[in-house]
């Protein structure tokens, strides 16, 4: 048994108090041996407000071998939104958790698409599919899952992997 990530409980906000909520995660992660801690963002906040609230956790996840992934939803689910963030730290210990779903769905964005803009920063894939606009098992609705999966091997992408379809999972 692996625990590949430590999910945050709720989206983050630009605000010091994430800021500690987020170094936390990352202590927690280091001494559980998790190699990944995924954030969601909060809609409402914007990217560049990050640097300052997020710079000693990543300080941090620099020096216990920790990744913060971003997720590539909300604001993020337009993926160069992200990849503004992830330059502007330049550090291998931040990266995207790609969220399919989201990125086709709500971002509009292909595979080629979200490759071309994300490509070796894709740590952590969470799959998921739709029909008519609710949720459903992959391959029974509308996301074209062999043009995602063909994208991840042009990658050569070994990580995990995230397969979820209830939508009070989602």
């Amino acid at each position: 048994l692996a625990v590949s990530s430590i999910c945050a409980t709720a989206p983050i906000h630009a605000t010091e108090e994430d800021g500690m909520r987020v170094l936390n995660y990352v202590n927690a992660a280091a001494i559980a041996g998790v190699e990944y801690v995924v954030l969601t963002v909060a809609d409402d906040t914007d990217p560049a407000a990050l640097y300052d609230v997020l710079r000693s956790a990543i300080y941090e996840a620099e020096k216990k071998d920790v990744t913060i992934l971003f997720e590539t939803v909300g604001t993020f689910a337009h993926t160069e939104h992200l990849i503004a963030l992830l330059h502007h730290f330049a550090t291998g210990a931040v990266g995207a958790a790609w969220n399919v779903r989201a990125t086709y769905f709500e971002g509009g964005e292909s595979a080629e698409d979200t490759i071309t803009t994300l490509g070796a920063y894709i740590n952590y894939v969470r799959m998921g599919d739709k029909r008519a606009g609710k949720d459903c098992l992959i391959g029974e609705g509308e996301l074209p899952v062999e043009e995602f999966s063909a994208a991840l091997r042009s990658l050569n992408y070994d990580g995990f992997y995230l397969c979820d379809w209830n939508e009070e999972l989602t």
